[in-house]
C-alpha cells in the first residue's frame, strides 16, 4: 500500500511539473499570417500588396484538454480553426480538427477588388500540424515559411 501512495505522490508532483512547464504557453496570442510575398494575380485581377493580403488574428492556447483556438480575419472573411495542441522541446505543434468560415454572404458580395482566400487552399495549408517556435523572451510563437492560396509567408503571434 505504501508502495501505490509513494507512486501517487511521484504521479501528481511529475503532472504539476509538465503543468508548470506548460504556463508561458497559455492564453491569447495576437498575431495572424503575415505574408512575406503576395499571390500573383489572374489575368485581369489587381495586384495585392502584401499587407493587403496579411490574415490578422489572434490563437488560444488552453491547458485544458490542450485545446486550441485560431481566428484568421482578411478583409472579405474570417476563419476559426480548433484543435489540440502539444509542447515538443521549445516548440508548439497544433493540430487542427475543424474549420470554420464566414465570408460575409458569400461569393454573389464578394468584392473581386479586394483579397479573399478560398477555404480548399486554406484547409490544404492549415490542415495538417503546424509547428510554432516559442522565442527564448518567451514572447512570440512563430511559424515557418508556408503558402496559403499562392501568398508565401508565416503565422507569427505575440503575447497579447
Amino acid at each position: 500500500m505504501r508502495h501505490l501512495v509513494a507512486a501517487g505522490v511521484l504521479l501528481v508532483a511529475a503532472g504539476c511539473h509538465r503543468s508548470d512547464e506548460l504556463i508561458p504557453y497559455f492564453g491569447k496570442w495576437d498575431g495572424g499570417f503575415d505574408v512575406r510575398r503576395p499571390a500573383r494575380p489572374h489575368a485581369g485581377e489587381r495586384a495585392f500588396t502584401s499587407q493587403e493580403q496579411r490574415l490578422g488574428g489572434f490563437l488560444m492556447l488552453y491547458g485544458s484538454r490542450m485545446k486550441f483556438f485560431m481566428q484568421l480575419e482578411g478583409p472579405q472573411q474570417v476563419i476559426e480553426i480548433e484543435g489540440r495542441w502539444e509542447k515538443t522541446g521549445r516548440d508548439v505543434r497544433l493540430i487542427p480538427a475543424t474549420f470554420r468560415f464566414d465570408d460575409f454572404g458569400g461569393e454573389d458580395v464578394r468584392d473581386p477588388n479586394r483579397p479573399y482566400v478560398l477555404p480548399e487552399q486554406v484547409r490544404s495549408a492549415l490542415g495538417k500540424p503546424i509547428r510554432l517556435r516559442f522565442s527564448s523572451d518567451e514572447k512570440r510563437l512563430d511559424g515557418l515559411l508556408i503558402e496559403i492560396g499562392g501568398m508565401t509567408g508565416e503565422l507569427r503571434f505575440r503575447r497579447g
